[in-house]
């Protein structure tokens, strides 16, 4: 018997309601996901063969920080904190997800820059993680206050995504700033393990300290976050939209404190 599809609501951040915008983009087709990923990869694609995968021309903290110019400019990290080994991603105003074996805790800093390059600080107030280990490597911290960037959307929660993305491309981070495209390889329960692209040298092996590293869907032009790293290797870790993990986010978000929960990219039906 086939598993029925969660019926979700489509989120507005409070970055679109307080700009006052209207209807949301258009919903995409689920067969639309894989076409979207190969162009967003594709855009990048002639920088990373030049050898550049730089993700900053210059990075201080504390300072501000100088974007890298070209087609990587366009893949908006401003929602990243590379401040720290132990990276932060914002899936709030006021939330950041972290690998859970390689969080920040309670009273650490996190430092993001916007897109002209001003740093944004937050304090991590509280923090809470699934149990599991690698299969549950999830964890959230709210910060004290809101910051005025933009939180990463998510795929919806679905049991389909390894028909729909198995194969498609996806963009790395590591712990030095960087770029590389990798490619979803297989789905396994909760977890997601990527392999190299078929291109040499775009792809990179992960090794330790990349942990909690964020990677991406680019979906018209849009970074949607889909996993964070866990393991070396090619990379491994938990698929945000498996509709359990995406279930043990939202949990937390509201345990460790705050109204807001996961925005997501209207897929339908």
């Amino acid at each position: 018997m086939s598993r029925a599809v969660p019926r979700i609501c489509v989120l507005l951040t409070v970055t679109l309601a307080a700009a006052g915008c209207g209807a949301l983009p258009p919903a995409l087709a689920p067969e639309a996901l894989r076409p979207a990923a190969v162009r967003g990869a594709e855009a990048i694609r002639p920088e990373l063969r030049a050898g550049r995968r730089e993700v900053f021309a210059s990075y201080e903290v504390p300072g501000r920080a100088v974007w890298s110019s070209g087609p990587l400019r366009g893949v908006d990290l401003s929602g990243v904190a590379f401040d720290h080994p132990r990276t932060a991603t914002l899936i709030s105003r006021q939330h950041v997800l972290m690998a859970q074996h390689y969080r920040r805790e309670a009273r650490a800093p996190v430092v993001f820059h916007d897109r002209t390059g001003r740093q944004h600080i937050g304090y991590v107030v509280a923090v809470k993680g699934t149990p599991g280990g690698i299969r549950r490597d999830i964890a959230v911290g709210r910060l004290l206050k809101p910051v005025a960037l933009k939180p990463y959307r998510v795929l919806p929660p679905r049991h389909d995504y390894p028909r729909l993305l198995e194969g498609a491309p996806v963009i790395v981070t590591d712990r030095e700033r960087r770029l590389f495209v990798h490619r979803l390889r297989r789905f396994t329960g909760r977890l997601v393990w990527y392999g190299p692209d078929p291109e040499e040298g775009l792809s990179k092996r992960l090794i330790r300290g990349d942990s909690g590293n964020p990677s991406f869907l680019l979906v018209n032009g849009e970074p949607v976050l889909v996993q964070i790293q866990s393991g070396t290797g090619w990379g491994v870790g938990p698929w945000i939209s498996h509709p359990e993990n995406f279930a043990a986010i939202n949990r937390l978000m509201r345990e460790v404190g705050g109204t807001e929960q996961l925005a997501v990219v209207p897929v339908v039906p």
